[in-house]
């Protein structure tokens, strides 16, 4: 990620395995991360989202209405007030068109890799959290199975630097357009120390 090091301070955005690498960098680099969103993942993977996410992941070509009522059928009950325009929306934001006017997944194969060498390297990523001396933004939608309420709750006690934002009617992963996740984003941003004329950004990992 060569753009970090032209950074002097970054907020950063994780989702899923971008979670991880957002606490693993505020820990490493506590001068340069100024703050970390967490939308809707935690310290540790769990298996239910795991799962579900794993099964959207392959590089089959489909077209676009076709490929909405796949995701549909996976994600439904996860948002449950999209309709058959938001799934196409939702669909593209994922996927990449292709010259043949068709969708693919726009997705790192190497991802689903690293994934699994981060999970056997750091199974949880507790001590480095409940570590961090910046604001944490911990977002996660009332319908999730990828970060648990308890689990979320429990971060939010073990650092005072945390909150816990819950958004109805979502589940994982969060859009990020919510108005309880812009308000927590916006509040976090008011508690970031930025230091002097430094260099600031968002950076976004998922």
């Amino acid at each position: 990620m060569p753009i970090i090091c032209t950074l002097e301070q970054l907020v950063v955005v994780g989702t899923a395995l971008g979670a991880f690498m957002a606490i693993q960098m505020g820990h490493d680099c506590p001068n340069r991360v100024a703050g970390i969103v967490l939308n809707d993942a935690g310290t540790e993977t769990t298996p239910p989202g795991s799962k579900r996410l794993g099964g959207t992941v392959d590089h089959l070509e489909r077209p676009l209405e076709v490929l909405a009522m796949k995701l549909k059928e996976i994600n439904g009950k996860y948002f449950p007030d999209f309709d058959d325009e938001d799934w196409q929306w939702f669909a593209k934001l994922s996927h990449r068109e292709t010259a043949s006017g068709q969708y693919v997944r726009d997705f790192d194969p190497l991802t689903s890799e690293e994934t699994k060498r981060f999970r056997a390297d750091k199974p949880s990523l507790w001590n480095e959290f409940a570590g961090l001396n910046i604001p944490i933004a911990v977002l996660r939608g009332a319908l999730s199975d990828f970060l648990p309420q308890d689990l979320g709750e429990r971060m939010a006690a073990a650092n005072a630097n945390a909150t816990l934002t819950v958004v109805e009617g979502r589940g994982h992963p969060l859009l990020l357009t919510e108005p309880e996740a812009l308000a927590a984003i916006e509040n976090l941003l008011t508690k970031v120390d930025f230091r002097g004329e430094a260099a600031v950004a968002g950076l976004r990992l998922r």
